[in-house]
Order: C-alpha cells, then structure tokens, then sequence
C-alpha cells in the first residue's frame, strides 16, 4: 500500500470512529438531560418544593431570623434537609423565636 493510499484509510478510518464516537456522546449527553429534566419537572410537579424561584422565605439558625431568596441551590439544601422549617414572612419567623424564648 502506498502512502497516499495508507493515508487515505487512514483518514476514513479517523473520520468514521469520530462520528460514531460523536454520535454515542450526542445520545448519552441528550439521555442525561432528559432524565435530569424529568427529575426536575418531576420534582416541581409534586409540589416538592415549599417556594417557587425567586421567592423569598426565612429560616431560624442559631436563634436568628434569615431571609433567603428561593434558587437551586435552596433546593439542594432542602434536598439535604427535608425538615428544614420555612417561614413566608420575616414576622411569622420573628413569632416563633419570641414564642420559643417564652417558652423559657
């Protein structure tokens, strides 16, 4: 086989593993966000979540109001806490630290 010849299969042999190679990336990346999609939308649909993004709640920690705006990452934190106690308003949270310091 010449060299030219050499190079030519070479270069179809090249070409043909990067589009299979492509392909099978391009159908495991589109299976991964359809399954993170449908986990998402699952979760949403259920009501999983207490807030919408963008919401605004409060929490109590370390005997102090905090507010907080509904985003991801207040849904990992829920995920990792589904106990977590949520407030609407920073008055509701306020409330129940002066009801929990009467209790004393």
């Amino acid at each position: 086989m010449n060299e030219l010849k050499y190079e030519k299969a070479y270069h179809e042999a090249y070409s043909s593993f990067i589009r299979m190679m492509d392909k099978e990336l391009d159908n495991a990346g589109c299976k991964y966000a359809e399954q993170y999609t449908n986990r998402v939308l699952s979760e949403k649909e259920k009501g999983h979540y207490p807030f919408q993004e963008g919401d605004d709640y409060w929490t109590i920690e370390h005997g102090r109001v905090v507010w907080s705006c509904w985003d991801d990452i207040s849904e990992q934190m829920h995920d990792e806490n589904p106990n977590q106690v949520y407030y609407k308003s920073e008055s509701e949270a306020t409330k129940q630290i002066d009801h929990e310091s009467n209790k004393h």
